[in-house]
C-alpha cells in the first residue's frame, strides 16, 4: 500500500524536499508538495504534467546512506530496501488562491473517501496548522523530525502564542538566524524512516 505524504512546502528546507523525492523512489511513497509560490522540486511532476529535471542535493548524498540491509547491501532506509518496480509519484501543486493551510485542511479525506485519497502524513513547521491536523487525526511531523501528538502540540501552540504576544509588546525579537544542517536533516530522515516502517508494517 502506497503511503501518501503532503508537504507544506513554502517553508520546507530544500534538503528535506530533495530527501523526500529520493524516499518516494525508494519506499513506494507518494509525495505532494503544496506551495503558494512557484516551487522547483527536481524529479517532481507539476499540476500541468511537466517533469522537473533531476539534480543532486547540496550535500551530494542521503543522510541515511551507509546502513546495512539484511542482505549485506547498503540501504538508505535500513531494513526496508525498496522494490525495483515500486510505484511512486512526486507532485508539485501551486495554490494560486488562498493559503496552503486552507488547501490542506480543505482536502482532508472523509470517512467515505477512496483509500487512494488518504493522507498518511503531513510535513509542516506551522504549529497552528499542525494542531488542526492532529485534531483531525492526521499524523504530522516537522522538518526536524518531531512527530506531533495532541498533548505536545497543544503545549507548543500555547508557547508559540505566548512568545508571539511578548514580541508584539516589543519585549523580544524573532530569531531568524536558525540554521538547518545535516544534524537536523538526519533527525528528520530517521523519524520518517521509523514512521514509514511502522505504517508499512501496519498495512
Amino acid at each position: 500500500m502506497i503511503v501518501t505524504i503532503w508537504v507544506d512546502a513554502d517553508s520546507c528546507p530544500v534538503p528535506v524536499r530533495e530527501l523526500l523525492v529520493r524516499t518516494a523512489r525508494r519506499r513506494s511513497v507518494s509525495v505532494v508538495f503544496c506551495a503558494n509560490r512557484p516551487l522547483r522540486v527536481p524529479g517532481a511532476v507539476t499540476a500541468a504534467g511537466e517533469q522537473v529535471k533531476d539534480s543532486t542535493d547540496a550535500a551530494g548524498q542521503d543522510p541515511l546512506a551507509g546502513r546495512e540491509s539484511p542482505a549485506g547491501r547498503e540501504s538508505p532506509h535500513g531494513r526496508n530496501p525498496p522494490a525495483e518496480s515500486s510505484p511512486a509519484t512526486v507532485e508539485v501543486r501551486q495554490i494560486p488562491e488562498g493559503t496552503v493551510d486552507d488547501f490542506l485542511l480543505g482536502n482532508l479525506p472523509t470517512a467515505g473517501s477512496p483509500r487512494e485519497d488518504r493522507i498518511d502524513l503531513v510535513i509542516t513547521r506551522d504549529i497552528p496548522l499542525a494542531e488542526k491536523l492532529v485534531e483531525q487525526g492526521v499524523a504530522v511531523m516537522n522538518d526536524r523530525g518531531r512527530l506531533f501528538e495532541q498533548q505536545s502540540i497543544r503545549e507548543l501552540r500555547s508557547l508559540r502564542d505566548a512568545r508571539a504576544a511578548i514580541r508584539e509588546q516589543g519585549l523580544e525579537t524573532m530569531n531568524r538566524a536558525v540554521t538547518y544542517g545535516r544534524r537536523e536533516l538526519k533527525a528528520f530522515a530517521d523519524t520518517l524512516d521509523r514512521f514509514l516502517t511502522q505504517r508499512n508494517a501496519g498495512g
